[in-house]
């Protein structure tokens, strides 16, 4: 199978990660397009990574890292440099 397709393929399937939010559930692809809403704002307030936190205050890096694994897949789609490329691959 060809590297692009791999990428979105991978991109298509992480949308649909089942987590739990709030009072419900809520599939990462819809978790994202908040996120993109609501970074400035998150940046803004600070954002606090606690193990021993709840879950709520965890959520928004997961939210942040979520959205930057996606733009370094989006961005390997497009680069024809093979070391860049294969670099961003390795990332994510």
């Amino acid at each position: 199978m060809n590297i692009k397709k791999l990428i979105i393929f991978t991109l298509l399937i992480h949308c649909f990660i089942v987590i739990g939010a709030g009072h419900g559930i809520g599939v990462m692809g819809m978790i994202d397009v908040i996120g993109i809403i609501s970074v400035p704002l998150m940046l803004k307030n600070g954002i606090e990574f606690n193990l021993n936190g709840g879950f709520e205050d965890r959520l928004s890096l997961v939210i942040i890292l979520s959205i930057l694994g996606k733009f370094t897949l989006i961005i390997s789609l497009f680069l024809k440099n093979i070391r860049t490329k294969n670099l961003t691959d390795y990332l994510d």
